[in-house]
């Protein structure tokens, strides 16, 4: 409860009086043309403080020009309620904090409930925001660009120009066209592309965002490339948005929807301007759905493509000429919906066309009617144009003399409707009456007079005349591509290129105008792959291919709305290979089918960045670092075309052995191992250039030796090194760094080779084994011969393989006789023995060089061999058996050691026998040994009983049917041989323990 006391001092309050010291405007920067837009206002004291607009602030709205408009108005409020807190009953001027030049008076009373309500009407601005901030409406009037300020006035007093007044920064605004989409109507097949075109929104480049509705009938992307999915219909919409420079916020300043239409084609028909053409004149024909909306935009960049086949009943009538003929480009039938006609000779053709899916579909995607093949037939009638028959030749000059008549005789005789009439303002006769008179069939009297007439003839053809043009069609003619020449047909026009285009204008019998007051107007389907241009010309244009696809090119004139013609241009790469994946290091060969018109190609390869090394001349390029690269190449100065190489990181190293081992046969000997670089995604083989740029492998290569030699260092043996080998590609060099030596010759061990990818990763490809074989070497380098040891022998030491792959000796001179023994194991004998002539004759000088050559490590062992004459005089030389059984003592060791172990054996077991046997130890020879009786008388000769022995078991006598060598028998009372005696033998005497009366037997083995 508030209660009014009274107090020994009256009550005070502190009221602090603030003026506008300056303005803030808060607008955005553009408006459409006829919206609105808000201007807010804030007024603020020297210490930055807002205050609350009122109209005493006499706030004004400057615009620059009157591109906008800006206002604000006053209206009746609510009324202001004032508490009073005042003791003393009585009238006070109370300061509103609106402005200290406002006062109100109140009437204080002291009522009941000890305060007074006092309610007074006031006036405040309509458009004030709840900050109590002046709010304008902006709105757009005319497009261009302005700016707006506003002012207000400052407290205190006047001058004699007025109030001081405050104003505030001026804020540009730009007043813009309504943003919309062109065409209003659009109409695919499915699989079509096509891209809209936005007009109007904010300039120079408003940003604009594209959305579709249903994004299962057609999708678009950023740059308004609309392409058809499914059956249906669908909407899209295109907004102009911007962030505002000053608030930050994302503003959406203009929109606009066009409505997409996805239908099948239902029908075809083949369009023509005429029906009835000249000899030599050409015509377009375009294949069209069953409305204007069905056009070559529709269905023409349709994937999978469509096919269109054109065909002609009589190709000597009405041909189909390539319409890119002159570019150097194959004609095919996908989505191909125009082309053109040539009226060869009179007589007349039937134009057929065939349309048929690239691909069955079902629904809803499908992109003629149920799948349907779809057709359409034209009849061309070609006709020559009107010549003279008579006078002959078709001269146009007819001589006759007075009182003659001639009958005009035309090719088109029966054909149309023919009148002749009079040229009055070429005649040139006598006043006596006209030179010559025509009749209506074509007859021509003299007269009496001379002079000269003129006669026109005129056919007339009401075939297919509903109206009369001026210009019946117009056809655009490719001329072929700037400055540059295809050395083989393509598939498509290069990207990078330009044509040049040709519009012509026909009458209705197809000859081409001379002069015309052309103005084209063209629309191609993408702008993203096509620039088009007007050229020198005002009937010429200037086509430029920037992108790979399909584009249909849709031209008519200013003049003539209703004349349209169609060319769809299919545009891809001119490089080979093109957007390519490639491993890193691997090598790429760019090549090119363009070059300048001047001849041969004479192109220049260029790249952009790091990644890459690029030969100018041959378009080989090998990769550093992964990345992107792009590739150029300018065939002429008016074709430069690019392609891009998309450089990978090594994911795979494959080492291959070699065909052959690897051997010391010479210092420096050396195998590849091949390697192979690949990468996961690489969608490129490498090439194998014969010359590539200077690059190093992007790997590093290592060997071992498997058996490891203990006590050796492989590294100097052998070493391993990453190349490049022309027409082969990577690989690991391995090189043996020790020629032939005894101590490798024997070595039997592989190489292990493994290469290693630089970088962080530390790839390893598997361990491959190169077969290693050692050259052979000899135990000595040098065999001496003399006249008294004219045979020599020396070991050759290797590998098994190797001893037994050498064939023969080479080297050998005629004094000489070489022989190499058979291979045994790692060892294999080289002889050498001079013959009898060498030391007849004065020895050489020089020592002689017996050279063996080696076929597997082809290496060449070499002998020297030196020749010294012993004492005086020249010894015989050694019989030739002797150097046989020599060569058999030092080639055949093994056999001669068996033999020496079996004579050896042989004669112990001889020797047992006949020391140590019973016989030997009891026979008493009284003739024989001394003091033993007298031998009987000595038999003149002895034979063996043989006869009665077996003769399968018998055993030929060692000796047999030889005489002892000095005419003497030796004895025996056995029958075993006595110290190799041959074996005759005799029986015991009588009364011997040895005595038998049984025959004698020889021995049995």
């Amino acid at each position: 409860m508030d209660v009014c006391l009274e107090a020994p001092h009256p009550a005070t309050s502190h009221i602090r009086i603030a003026s506008v010291a300056s303005l803030d405007l808060t607008v955005q920067e553009v408006v459409e043309l006829g919206g609105t837009l808000e201007a807010v206002v804030v007024a603020l004291d020297s210490s930055g403080t807002p205050l609350p607009a009122h109209s005493l602030m006499d706030l004004q709205a400057h615009p620059q020009s009157t591109v906008i408009s800006a206002r604000w108005e006053l209206t009746p409020s609510s009324f202001l309620s004032v508490h009073c807190y005042l003791c003393q009953v009585g009238t006070y001027s109370l300061f509103l904090p609106l402005s200290p030049l406002l006062s109100l008076p109140v009437l204080c009373t002291l009522p009941t409930h000890l305060f007074m309500l006092s309610s007074l009407p006031l006036n405040r601005y309509q458009g004030i925001n709840k900050q109590g901030n002046a709010v304008y409406e902006v709105r757009g009037r005319h497009v261009g660009d302005t700016s707006l300020r506003v002012s207000a006035a400052v407290g205190g007093g006047a001058t004699e120009s007025g109030r001081p007044r405050v104003e505030s920064p001026a804020r540009p605004i730009q007043v813009f066209p309504a943003l919309t989409i062109h065409p209003r109507n659009i109409t695919l097949v499915v699989g079509a592309v096509y891209q809209v075109e936005t007009r109007g929104g904010p300039y120079p480049a408003p940003s604009v965002e594209y959305s579709i509705a249903n994004g299962t009938v057609a999708n678009s992307s950023h740059a308004g490339v609309v392409t058809a999915l499914a059956l249906g219909t669908t909407t899209l919409t295109a907004r102009a948005v911007s962030v505002g420079q000053k608030s930050g916020q994302r503003a959406t300043f203009s929109q606009d929807m066009v409505t997409i239409h996805v239908v099948p084609l239902p029908k075809i028909r083949i369009h023509a301007p005429l029906t009835r053409l000249e000899t030599g004149t050409t015509m377009p024909l375009l294949a069209l759905g069953i409305d204007e909306h069905q056009a070559l935009l529709a269905y023409a960049s349709a994937t999978p493509s469509l096919r269109l086949e054109w065909s002609t009943s009589n190709k000597q009538v009405a041909s189909l000429p390539g319409i890119f003929l002159k570019s150097g480009v194959a004609e095919n039938t996908q989505n191909q919906g125009a082309a053109r006609v040539k009226a060869e000779r009179p007589g007349r053709a039937t134009i057929s066309l065939k349309v048929k899916v690239g691909a069955s579909a079902l629904l809803p995607y499908h992109q003629t009617l149920n799948n349907t093949v779809l057709s359409d037939k034209l009849e061309i009638k070609v006709f020559e144009s009107l010549k003279l028959k008579s006078p002959s030749g078709g001269a146009s000059q007819l001589l006759m003399t007075p009182l003659s008549e001639a009958r005009i005789v035309t090719n088109r005789d029966g054909d149309g409707q023919l009148t002749y009439h009079m040229d009055e303002a070429c005649g040139e006769g006598g006043e006596g009456g006209p030179v010559v008179e025509v009749g209506p069939e074509g007859v021509v009297r003299a007269g009496e007079q001379t002079g000269q007439a003129t006669v026109v003839v005129t056919v007339t053809e009401s075939y297919g005349v509903t109206r009369v043009k001026k210009v019946s069609y117009l056809q655009a003619e490719v001329d072929g591509l700037v400055g540059a020449v295809a050395s083989s047909p393509l598939p498509w026009l290069p990207v990078g290129g330009s044509l040049n285009l040709r519009l012509s204008y026909h009458d209705n019998r197809g000859r081409t105008f001379h002069a015309t007051n052309a103005q084209p107007a063209f629309r191609p389907s993408r702008f993203d792959l096509m620039s088009v241009s007007h050229g020198g010309a005002n009937d010429s244009l200037v086509v430029g291919l920037v992108g790979r696809g399909q584009t249909v090119l849709h031209l008519w004139d200013h003049h003539l709305p209703h004349l349209h013609d169609y060319l769809r241009i299919n545009t891809g790469p001119a490089i080979t290979p093109d957007r390519a994946t490639a491993a890193m290091g691997v090598h790429v060969c760019f090549s090119s089918q363009m070059a300048g018109e001047a001849g041969p190609p004479t192109g220049n390869w260029s790249t952009q960045g790091d990644i890459l090394s690029l030969d100018s001349v041959s378009g080989v390029a090998v990769s550093h670092q992964p990345g992107h690269a792009t590739v150029l190449y300018r065939a002429s100065p008016s074709l430069t075309t690019t392609t891009e190489l998309t450089v990978l990181p090594l994911t795979q190293i494959t080492v291959s052995s070699p065909q052959h081992p690897l051997t010391n046969g010479r210092e420096g000997g050396r195998q590849v191992a091949g390697v192979e670089l690949g990468a996961e995604g690489s969608t490129i083989p490498p090439c194998y250039p014969p010359e590539p740029p200077a690059s190093q492998p992007p790997f590093t290569c290592s060997v071992a030796l498997f058996p490891s030699l203990p006590g050796s260092d492989v590294g100097e043996l052998f070493s391993a090194a990453p190349v490049y080998i022309p027409n082969q590609g990577y690989g690991c060099e391995v090189t043996c760094l020790a020629g032939p030596s005894l101590g490798l010759a024997t070595l039997e061990a592989a190489l292990v080779v493994e290469a290693v990818a630089e970088g962080d990763g530390g790839l390893r490809s598997g361990q491959v084994q190169i077969p290693f074989l050692p050259a052979p070497a000899p135990e000595s380098p040098t065999l001496t011969l003399t006249n008294q040891q004219p045979t020599a022998s020396l070991l050759l030491r290797g590998h098994p393989d190797v001893l037994a792959a050498m064939a023969g000796v080479d080297g050998c001179v005629g004094g000489l006789e070489c022989q190499l023994g058979a291979a045994r194991g790692q060892e294999r004998t080289l002889t050498v023995a001079s013959k009898e002539s060498l030391w007849t004759a004065p020895l050489p000088d020089q020592p002689l060089e017996v050279n063996v050559t080696s076929p597997l490590t082809s290496s060449i062992v070499q002998v020297r061999v030196v020749l010294e004459s012993v004492g005086d005089g020249v010894c015989a030389s050694q019989p030739t058996w002797d150097l046989g059984l020599l060569t058999l003592l030092f080639n055949e060791r093994l056999l001669v050691s068996l033999a020496c172990l079996s004579l050896t054996g042989a004669c112990l077991f001889v020797g047992y026998h006949a020391l140590l046997s019973p016989g030997y130890r009891q026979t008493q020879h009284n003739g024989v040994f001394a003091n033993s009786p007298a031998p009987p008388p000595a038999m003149k000769s002895f034979q063996p009983v043989v006869s009665s022995s077996p003769t399968g078991n018998m055993t030929t006598p060692v000796g047999a049917g030889r005489s002892s060598p000095q005419g003497y028998t030796l004895w025996s009372n056995t029958t075993e041989p006595v110290y190799g005696a041959p074996p005759y033998g005799r029986r015991a005497y009588q009364g011997s323990p040895t005595y038998t009366t049984t025959p004698p037997r020889l021995h049995q083995d």
